[in-house]
């Protein structure tokens, strides 16, 4: 079972993205600050890393670049939520890069651009 570690401020987000990933058999972790983020890697070593991108607490960039700096071979990725549409856009790239390593530049395209219709 993959383990992801979730780390975003907004505790309504963790909450619906860890009932959406459980229930896909996914181990999943949150943490709502980055205090403990280093002990946790070190310790349960995560398949892959989602850091909340507007966090009010952390520069999500700049965790990223340290994890890449300490971890390079972990994948993590930053992502918003901001409608259903979106979290079926972040359970996608979820499953290509834990399957392919990596993903595409067409689908974070994709993602980030969705029709005025979709947006929330």
């Amino acid at each position: 079972m993959p383990k992801i570690l979730i780390v975003d401020d907004k505790k309504d987000i963790l909450s619906a993205l860890y009932k959406e990933l459980a229930i896909e058999n996914f181990q999943v972790v949150t943490l709502n600050t980055i205090g403990s983020i280093w002990e946790y890697i070190k310790d349960a070593r995560p398949d892959l890393v989602l850091l909340g991108l507007h966090s009010e607490s952390f520069d999500s960039w700049q965790v990223l670049n340290e994890i890449k700096k300490k971890v390079p071979d972990l994948p993590v990725l930053i992502y918003i939520i901001d409608g259903h549409r979106s979290m079926i856009s972040l359970k996608q790239a979820i499953d290509e890069v834990l399957k392919n390593g990596n993903i595409s530049s067409a689908f974070m395209f994709h993602a980030l651009n969705k029709p005025e219709s979709e947006k929330v």
